[in-house]
């Protein structure tokens, strides 16, 4: 029994490490892509916060650092940006993968200290996962790491060592108390966001629908979504409830299986509904991510029953093809490929020993002969994830071109096996069924573990606790702990950008759809809006024009705060420069006057017209505007700015 809690608590199956592994790798892909179309904007000196700047105002706030500081100019930003997206893909297949992991993390955490106006709930949120990611064998499966320990451990030569599944265990999965801090921090997220969520629109159903008016964060898929109130109302209801429901059933010791099954398809629909609806940043990837941690071992054992048994000759007398075979026997993770040598004296019915000289023989369950591409195409079939590309290469024009290229590579496979350091025939034929017992493990080896494994327990709980501090005046779940007292954890939450609050759309969405809209004026009277391109949408009616990206979203919104005044003058020289435009290498017609409006739309109740006022204040001198004129009445007429004649400072 104590066993079993153990591993409930304190482990998490490997294959579903290598598989959060992948699609968090994924996650910080996609979100440096992103940033990526802002580089000039928010990590070069042309933007809106040049390096030196932001080292000036964080003098009086500190506790902030990154790398990216030192990098000045555009080509420059650039090249750290090509050096950080390697470090992420090698995260991503798992080569290094703990060097990687704690590169990407703290690469991770110096962006988002590179402009510290652009922090988000999806930035921390991704923290806070790869902070105690960095303690557990993220590499030990679907990892290069892992195939190349693996073939390192089994040298196969022959048909029956391919076909011994018994493969040493290369990683060892202790417990770890990083285990369960990865656990509840995926399942304490969507749950403190909906215990904050108590406002009337979530009590009524409308809380999506609301949140879907705010133009700034919507996708494309929202803004088309956000009128079909009867939909959304019963979508909100479902959401509001799985985010109460993954914690709990994440921690159910019983009916594990089942409990399992129910919190991932509630953290995948969280996620999904945040990642298409909306455009949160790394907020709704994550937490698919996350999903894939919670895969329990009997759901792998599960997917890994033997469904389609294929038995596949292979020629033993080429390096490659062995090469080959041990590599397709490590994908196999169904067992359902069956390894015969083409030398055998007595070959399988309905096998022409002419055509095994000259291409590999599948023999499907119903033991019909495939040959060439045919016969990839039931090895894909035969694998997991693979099955539709193996339909595909069955398709006719394909086949005929994988064809073309499979007898272009086998009439020079023992070329390419020498050129490899494979060797080409006569291989040595050497069984490797019997490891040795690995030697028993002395007594200061063992303690030396178990000092390592004190440490880390003490590393990851005080990022666990590092973790709950900022967040604890919002949220009701930490809030008893009264961590936000403690000196050393706030200042630790600051310098790792712990950040954002966990409190997604809470108590309730906003009412009112702000956004940032710059009005500028050239020499020959054209007035255009800097960030889009396009004529200024001073009513909010043209949601595409606002959906710059979270990037954008969050320091629009940090900026408009008087608090933040200070960084307003480079604001101001960004767009004077020209702007989003002038990041694409565009040319900028010569700007006399700007303004960058911060205006709010009130948003309509469900089913009704929207009316109201347009609220209106210019961030750049702090004057304030309200229209009295109704957002619908056509005679409605923009007012021209006034000229403004102070210098730029």
């Amino acid at each position: 029994m104590l066993t079993k809690l153990r591993d409930h608590f304190l482990r998490i199956d490997a294959r579903s490490l290598g598989l959060y592994r992948i699609g968090l790798g994924a996650t910080l892909l996609v979100d440096l892509f992103a940033r990526w179309r802002w580089l000039v904007a928010f990590y070069s000196n042309d933007g809106v916060l040049p390096n030196h700047h932001h080292l000036f105002q964080l003098r009086e706030v500190g506790e902030i650092w990154s790398i990216y500081h030192a990098f000045s100019s555009a080509d420059e930003a650039t090249t750290a940006f090509i050096l950080t997206g390697l470090a992420y893909a090698c995260f991503f297949i798992g080569w290094h993968t703990r060097v990687f992991a704690v590169v990407s993390a703290v690469l991770f955490v110096a962006l988002e200290g590179r402009n510290s106006l652009t922090g988000d709930i999806g930035s921390s949120i991704t923290i806070a996962l790869l902070a105690p990611s960095i303690f557990l064998p993220l590499g030990a499966r679907f990892s290069i790491d892992s195939l190349a320990a693996s073939l390192g451990a089994r040298d196969e030569r022959t048909a029956e060592d391919l076909n011994d599944r018994t493969l040493p265990a290369l990683v060892s999965l202790r417990p770890s108390l990083a285990a369960l801090t990865l656990v509840i921090t995926i399942g304490l997220v969507p749950l403190s966001a909906a215990l904050l969520q108590n406002g009337a629109t979530w009590q009524s159903g409308d809380a999506l629908y609301y949140a879907l008016h705010t133009d700034r964060w919507t996708s494309a898929i929202g803004v088309w979504l956000r009128e079909r109130n009867s939909v959304l109302r019963p979508w909100t209801t479902i959401f509001r409830v799985a985010e109460l429901a993954v914690l709990p059933l994440v921690l159910m010791p019983v009916v594990r299986l089942y409990a399992r099954a129910i919190a991932i398809a509630c953290l995948a629909f969280i996620g999904l509904t945040l990642t298409l609806l909306f455009d949160l940043g790394a907020l709704g990837p994550c937490l698919l991510a996350g999903s894939a941690a919670l895969i329990p071992s009997e759901a792998w054992d599960r997917a890994c029953r033997r469904t389609r048994p294929i038995r596949l000759l292979y020629d033993d007398d080429c390096g490659m093809c062995l090469w080959l075979a041990r590599l397709l026997k490590r994908l196999d993770c169904r067992h359902n490929v069956t390894f015969v040598p083409s030398s055998l004296e007595e070959l399988p019915a309905g096998v022409d020993r002419a055509a095994t000289e000259i291409t590999m023989i599948v023999l499907d369950p119903a033991g019909r002969a495939h040959t060439d591409a045919g016969a990839l195409a039931q090895v894909f079939r035969s694998l997991p994830l693979t099955t539709p590309l193996g339909i595909v290469i069955a398709l006719p024009l394909v086949r005929s071109v994988v064809r073309a290229a499979y007898y272009r590579v086998a009439s020079n496979r023992m070329r390419i096996s020498e050129a490899c350091g494979l060797g080409s025939c006569g291989l040595a034929a050497r069984s490797v069924a019997d490891v040795p017992d690995r030697a028993p493990t002395p007594p200061a080896t063992r303690l030396a573990r178990s000092i390592v494994l004190a440490l880390e327990s003490g590393i990851v709980f005080f990022l666990f606790l590092v973790l709950l501090a900022p967040s604890e005046s919002m949220n009701p779940v930490t809030a008893p702990l009264h961590l936000r007292d403690k000196a050393v954890l706030a200042s630790a939450a600051r310098w790792a950008r712990f950040t954002a609050p966990w409190g997604l759309f809470a108590p309730e969405p906003p009412r009112v759809n702000e956004a940032l809209v710059v009005e500028a004026e050239t020499r020959d009277g054209t007035i255009y809006d800097v960030l889009s391109g396009k004529a200024p949408d001073l009513d909010l009616r043209d949601p595409a024009q606002h959906r710059l990206g979270t990037l954008w979203s969050t320091y629009a919104a940090s900026v408009r705060n008087d608090e933040h005044s200070a960084y307003r003058p480079e604001l101001r020289r960004y767009l004077m420069r020209g702007g989003v435009p002038s990041d694409s290498g565009k040319p900028v017609p010569n700007i006399s006057r700007i303004k960058a409006w911060w205006l709010g739309a009130p948003i309509p109740a469900p089913g009704q017209a929207r009316t109201g006022e347009v609220t209106r204040s210019d961030i750049l001198d702090g004057s304030a505007l309200r229209t009295t004129t109704p957002l619908d009445d056509p005679s409605r007429v923009r007012p021209r700015l006034k000229p403004d004649l102070r210098q730029l400072r």
